[in-house]
């Protein structure tokens, strides 16, 4: 049987384990944006880096939040991005 991918699962991670997960998303993110540039984004076109950006953005938002002292103001990073459902 195959869970569904959306399903939520429970983790525990570290702060500094959260540090380098952000740090490899925002990589990822910018190896996509090169690799989308590198043929003029006929490989990739804008609405997919878009797309690509949008959901890293939003686990980066979430992992930063999650790593944040309690009721602490959070700077969410350059990439991290507001997840569309808490508009």
């Amino acid at each position: 049987m195959t869970a569904p991918l959306d399903d939520e699962i429970a983790l525990r991670l570290t702060r500094r384990q959260i540090m380098t997960l952000v740090a490899a998303l925002s990589r990822y993110i910018d190896h996509w944006e090169e690799h989308a540039a590198e043929d003029g984004y006929q490989s990739h076109p804008a609405e997919q880096l878009e797309e690509i950006q949008q959901q890293v953005g939003e686990l980066i938002w979430d992992l930063e939040g999650a790593a944040a002292p309690s009721g602490a103001d959070i700077q969410h990073s350059q990439r991290a991005r507001r997840p569309h459902s808490s508009e």
